[in-house]
This record gives C-alpha cells, structure tokens and sequence, in this order.
C-alpha cells in the first residue's frame, strides 16, 4: 500500500503470556513460558479490567519483573500486556541504506578495507564462496581455517 511521506514504523510488537491476577503487585512477565525482559516499563502496553495502566507510576519493570504501584486484586482482569519491540532489535536493514560512515574504522577506512593481523576464531570458507586476504595472518591457538573453497593471499 502506498503512503504520503514516512512509511509506518515496524516493529516487533507481541502479546506476552497471560497472568492471573492473585492479589499481589509483582508478576513475571513470559513469552512462550520463558522469561521476557522488556528493558524499560515504556515498551509496555498493560491494560487491567479495561484500563490502560500508565508506566513508570501504574508500574515499573525490573528485569522480567512487572511491579503495579497497587496490588491486583485477584478479581480483577489483567486484559494483555503488549510488548512493543525487543530490546536492539533494528529488524532488516534495507539495501543500500549503510554508508562508509557507519562502518567501524577497524574495518573500513576511506574506501578501503582492514583486515586483521589474526584470525581469533574458527573460520571456514564454503565450497561456493571465494575469500582474499592482504598481507600476513596468523591464527590463534585452537582455532582453524578451513578453506573449501578459495582462498587468495597477497
């Protein structure tokens, strides 16, 4: 569909796992039954008995630890908890959006790239795929190069 101006922001919003409220202020929040950190109380949408609950004064978030500034009574309903975004998710990066500028100077530097003096882990080069390296390596203790496919050193 198209739009005028700024396409919509994307995100990764998801449903947590349901809680029951017990009466108590503090419950852990889950996704798929594991424990699910938020990173800060303003990526939470949690509504009780139809009311949207305010962060950082309705509750505040510690870890996977949702705490309500009042207890939930036990007959009350704790409607969703929406999670809008996981922590350092930036999603896919669309072509051609990453300048020179973006990239580390231990990699790229003025249209060229660095390469490291030493290999530091186990690294294998597919049979389809073709590597170069420029100048003198090394390869950490324990650690191997394997080369299936090609592999040209200058």
């Amino acid at each position: 569909m198209p739009y005028i101006g700024k396409d919509p922001v994307r995100g990764s919003f998801t449903t947590l796992d349901s809680i029951s409220a017990d009466g108590s202020t503090s419950y852990s929040l889950t996704k798929g039954g594991t424990a699910y950190d938020a990173g800060q109380a303003e990526r939470l949408i949690i509504s009780i008995d139809g009311v949207t609950q305010a962060p950082n004064s309705s509750y505040t978030l510690s870890g996977n630890v949702v705490t309500f500034s009042e207890a939930v009574p036990s007959s009350s309903s704790i409607d969703y908890i929406v999670a809008m975004g996981d922590v350092l998710d930036v999603g896919t990066v669309s072509n051609g959006t990453i300048t020179s500028d973006k990239l580390s100077s231990n990699f790229y530097k003025e249209g060229i790239i660095i390469n490291s003096a030493t290999i530091d882990n186990n690294v294998t080069i597919a049979s389809t795929e073709r590597a170069m390296i420029a100048g003198s390596i090394s390869i950490a203790a324990n650690k191997t190069l394997t080369v299936n496919g090609e592999l040209t050193i200058v």
